[in-house]
C-alpha cells in the first residue's frame, strides 16, 4: 500500500489556470462541519456514510485548502466538482530521489545504451495500434497541404496516424487525427510506459474513390478545426431550402439546387471533398464536409449530425431520418388505426349479412 503525501510535499496552487472561472464556492467555508461533529450524531444508522475523508485532514491549514472551489451541483446544472491545482516541493514518498528522473526532450549521448522498452502486452489483451507523428514532408500531408492550400499557421507537428510500422508497406494511412500542443508533447514521451487508448481528433479520412487529386477528405468530426485552416474546397451559402435538401436528402437530384447555389459552390470547389459554411441571414449556422461531382453534390455526414441541423433550423424530419419509430405515441397511433379498421370490417360484414337475408326473403 502506498504510503500518503504530506503537506510538506504537496501544496495548493494561488491560481487556476482556467479564466474566466464558473460559478463556484471557496474549498472551505465557515460553516464547514468539523470531524468531531460526526460523534454528535443521534442516528448510529447514517454513521458509515458520513467517511472521514469528507472532513478536512489533520494539517489542513497548511494545505491552503481556502484556495480550492467547489462546483455544485445547483449553480451551473452539472455535477459537484472540488477542484484544486496541486504543485509538488519535495518527493514523494514512494518516489526515489536519488536517482534522477531523465529528460525525455533531451537526446542521448553517444555510446549510452537505449532505454529498455516495457512489455506493454499481456495474454489476454490487445495490444493498442501505435501514435505514429508524422512530419510535414510525409505524402500523406503533401498531398493534404496542397489540395486545401492550408495555411501555414497549421501545426503539421500534432498530426499523427496509427497506422504500424510493419503495415506501411502493404497498407495506407486511413485517418488522420489532430491534439493540441501539450498532449502531444504528453503521448510524444510517454508512449513507452504509459498506455494509451485513444486520443485526438480525427480531422482527415481516406476518400474511397479513385481520385488522387483528392486523397483524403475532412472529416464532420474535424470540421470546426480544418475550416479555419483550408483556404480552397471551402464556401460559404445562405440559401435555406438548399441546405434543407442537402440535409433531407442523401442523393438528392442535381436539378432540385438553386442556380444561384450552383454558379457559389462550383466557383469556389473543384471535383471533390470540400468544406461548406451555411451562414443565414436569420438562425444559427454550422459547417458541413461535401462532396461535389461533374453533375452531383451531396453531404458527408451521418444520420445524427443531419437530424440535429434540422432540428437547428426548425424543420421537420423526413421518415428516413425517424430513429425511434417503436415508440408509445407510434404504438398507440396503430392500435387505434387497427381498432377502427376493424370495426369497418365488422361493419361491412353486418351489412353483408343483412344484403344476403334481405335477397332470402
Amino acid at each position: 500500500m502506498r504510503a500518503q503525501a504530506s503537506p510538506q510535499q504537496l501544496r495548493v496552487r494561488k491560481r487556476f489556470l482556467l479564466n474566466p472561472l464558473p460559478y463556484r464556492r471557496q474549498g472551505i467555508i465557515k460553516h464547514c462541519w468539523q470531524r468531531s461533529a460526526k460523534n454528535n450524531i443521534e442516528d448510529n444508522a447514517v454513521h458509515h456514510i458520513i467517511k472521514d475523508t469528507m472532513f478536512p485532514p489533520e494539517g489542513a491549514k497548511d494545505m491552503n485548502l481556502d484556495r480550492c472551489i467547489r462546483l455544485l451541483p445547483h449553480h451551473g446544472d452539472t455535477g459537484g466538482f472540488f477542484v484544486a491545482v496541486l504543485e509538488k516541493t519535495a518527493p514523494l514518498p514512494w518516489q526515489n530521489d536519488q536517482k534522477d528522473c531523465p529528460d525525455p526532450t533531451k537526446e542521448k549521448k553517444d555510446g549510452e545504451p537505449p532505454r529498455k522498452k516495457p512489455k506493454t502486452w499481456r495474454k489476454g489483451t490487445f495490444n493498442e495500434d501505435p501514435f505514429v507523428f508524422m512530419k510535414s514532408t510525409d505524402t500523406e500531408l503533401e498531398h493534404v497541404k496542397e489540395f486545401y492550400n492550408l495555411s501555414d499557421d497549421f501545426a503539421m507537428t500534432q498530426v499523427f496516424n496509427r497506422l504500424r510500422e510493419d503495415k506501411k508497406e502493404t497498407s495506407k494511412c486511413r485517418n488522420i487525427f489532430f491534439v493540441v500542443k501539450k498532449l502531444s508533447e504528453i503521448l510524444k514521451y510517454n508512449i513507452d510506459s504509459i498506455k494509451f487508448i485513444n486520443s485526438g481528433v480525427r480531422i482527415f479520412a481516406r476518400t474511397e474513390g479513385k481520385m488522387q487529386d483528392a486523397l483524403y477528405r475532412v472529416t464532420q468530426d474535424g470540421i470546426d478545426i480544418m475550416r479555419f485552416f483550408c483556404r480552397t474546397q471551402t464556401t460559404t451559402i445562405d440559401h435555406v431550402e438548399d441546405m434543407k435538401v442537402l440535409l433531407r436528402e442523401e442523393n438528392p437530384e442535381f436539378n432540385l439546387y438553386s442556380e444561384a447555389v450552383k454558379a457559389q459552390i462550383w466557383k469556389d470547389t473543384k471535383n471533390g471533398p470540400f468544406i461548406m459554411n451555411y451562414s443565414p441571414t436569420k438562425g444559427a449556422g454550422f459547417s458541413v464536409c461535401g462532396w461535389r461531382g461533374d453533375k452531383s453534390l451531396r453531404l458527408y455526414i451521418n444520420k445524427h449530425d443531419r437530424i440535429h441541423f434540422l432540428h437547428l433550423m426548425g424543420e421537420s424530419l423526413p421518415d428516413w431520418l425517424k430513429l425511434q419509430k417503436n415508440t408509445r405515441a407510434t404504438r398507440h397511433e396503430a392500435a387505434k388505426e387497427r381498432e377502427e379498421s376493424g370495426n369497418v370490417k365488422e361493419a361491412e360484414a353486418e351489412n353483408k349479412d343483412e344484403e344476403v337475408n334481405g335477397k332470402t326473403e
